[in-house]
């Protein structure tokens, strides 16, 4: 388990549940697993990956201020691969977007434009709030596009802040064997 508290990062060992400083200059905006040892979390500059040793921190993204750019947050690693998704805030909020990223560096790639965290559904989804409904859509993990048009789940959905933190938490009902989801929400908030 992992949290930040006053600008550092934690993690906790879940046998014995102690306590462990992995790192300063973490944001409360996200932090994702890389593998058992490595995380990927806020930091004001961008995105840092660590070790959970707490070895020194590498910015794997850098906010770019000149473009209007404040802050990277919400990371999720894509499974099987070195690639993530996260939501790039902008002082304009029509220029927030979700990129996909690589721990290898690169180009990243803009995956959609928004103003709210999207998550990853696997094998092939994004789940997200969009003009106030929540919707998923079809995503290529592999190429980092969006395919087709959006299934609506639910209309006036509210979010927390700017971000959509804490706009939805979990998966929604989906069976594989359709072309469709199933319009369930575990839950909303």
């Amino acid at each position: 388990m992992t949290f930040v508290s006053y600008g550092k990062l934690h993690t906790v060992d879940a046998t014995t549940g102690q306590v462990r400083e992995v790192s300063g200059g973490a944001t409360a905006g996200g932090i994702a697993w890389i593998d058992r040892d490595h995380l990927l979390f806020d930091t004001p500059g961008g995105l840092g990956a660590v070790a959970a040793d707490g070895s020194p921190v590498s910015l794997v993204t850098s906010v770019d201020a000149a473009a209007g750019e404040r802050r990277h947050t919400l990371p999720q690693m894509l499974p099987g691969v070195r690639r993530f998704l996260y939501l790039a805030l902008n002082r304009n909020p029509d220029e927030s977007g979700v990129y996909l990223a690589s721990l290898d560096g690169g180009q990243r790639a803009l995956v959609l434009k928004t103003r709210h965290k999207a998550r990853f559904l696997p094998p092939d989804r994004l789940l997200l709030v969009r003009d106030h409904a929540l919707v998923m859509l079809r995503f290529d993990p592999g190429s980092g596009r969006i395919r087709g048009d959006a299934d609506v789940f639910s209309h006036d959905i509210s979010t927390v802040d700017e971000a959509g933190i804490g706009g939805f938490s979990g998966p929604p009902s989906y069976d594989s064997r359709q072309s469709r989801p199933q319009h369930s929400v575990q839950s909303v908030t």
